[in-house]
């Protein structure tokens, strides 16, 4: 949560800055020059890049190093629409990422993810995997595996099986 108001103050003082150098050149800086009546094109958007959107996306549960049951709910923060997957054995280069049902939007940027599936019935207990949310403009179907995480903003958890 801190990183996220880190980039939202960051924004705000760089729109500030923005504000002083445009009246700064509005007004001629001081000196007594003919100022044109035109008024120059402003860009109101907020620019955010993927490094920025790191810092935002934030799964809230489960929690890292938690044991979960098969079939769990994912709930993250994100300020936009965002995938889930999960990857059992992580450390397995042979292990596929898999994707997960669609999340819904609880308003604001909270967002839940149900059912994701942590494995199968007969895994064992201790089992690790990872659980991701990311913002991709790849286009994912739920029951689809991934070799690769989708490039993207994103955050992983690393869970057991209980």
């Amino acid at each position: 949560m801190s990183n996220r108001r880190t980039v939202k103050r960051l924004i705000g003082f760089l729109s500030l800055l923005a504000l002083v150098a445009l009246f700064s050149a509005n007004c001629g800086g001081g000196e007594d020059k003919p100022t044109s009546t035109a008024s120059p094109a402003v860009d109101h958007t907020e620019t955010v890049t993927p490094t920025d959107l790191d810092d935002v996306v934030e799964i809230i549960r489960p929690t890292p190093n938690e044991a979960v049951p098969m079939v769990i709910s994912v709930e993250f923060d994100s300020p936009e629409f965002t995938y889930v997957l999960v990857r059992p054995i992580p450390e397995d280069p042979n292990q596929q990422y898999w994707v997960q049902a669609a999340a819904e939007s609880q308003g604001g940027n909270r967002w839940i993810s149900y059912p994701v599936y942590v494995g199968q019935e007969t895994d064992r207990s201790g089992l690790p995997f990872k659980v991701c949310v990311v913002i991709s403009d790849e286009s994912l179907s739920r029951g689809q595996s991934l070799p690769e995480k989708p490039e993207g903003p994103s955050h992983c958890v690393d869970v057991t099986r209980e």
